[in-house]
């Protein structure tokens, strides 16, 4: 029993740790939705209210980030775009590791150093996924003469 609880402990990781490093690019836009709606319910808004202020605020973190990455032409300020969207993913990628390593046992300065390489493999995931979008333009039709 010990043995594949421990096999299903370390799927449930592989599966956890795919997800945030797929959604890595979405944590900027996951944390400026949270802020917003839990700024219009702690000012006397409804759930309703702080929904959908929450879904309005993601939004336009996603779209301003895509326009701005789109716009842009200088690569320092493209970069501070992926670095904007990095850094919230880096924080995510390091408590969810840390918590990983917690639920292994592994000791101390194990959990740091599994955490920060974590951390880092997590900004790098977003900071690409924000520079370089899978989207891949299509191939131009042929001219005909």
């Amino acid at each position: 029993m010990l043995l594949i609880s421990g096999f299903l402990l370390v799927v449930c990781a592989y599966i956890a740790g795919t997800l945030l490093w797929s959604l890595a690019v979405h944590a900027l836009p996951l944390w400026c939705g949270g802020l917003a709606g839990l700024s219009v319910c702690s000012a006397g808004g409804g759930l309703l209210a702080a929904l959908m202020a929450a879904l309005a605020a993601a939004t336009a973190t996603i779209i301003a980030g895509q326009l701005l990455n789109g716009f842009l032409r200088s690569p320092l300020l493209r970069a501070c775009v992926g670095l904007a969207f990095a850094m919230p993913a880096a924080i995510a990628g390091y408590h969810s590791a840390f918590g990983f390593a917690t639920a292994f046992g592994i000791g101390e300065g194990s959990k740091v150093m599994i955490a920060m390489s974590a951390s880092l493999y997590t900004a790098l995931a977003a900071w690409r996924g924000t520079l370089h979008p899978r989207v891949r333009p299509r191939a131009a039709a042929p001219e005909w003469r």
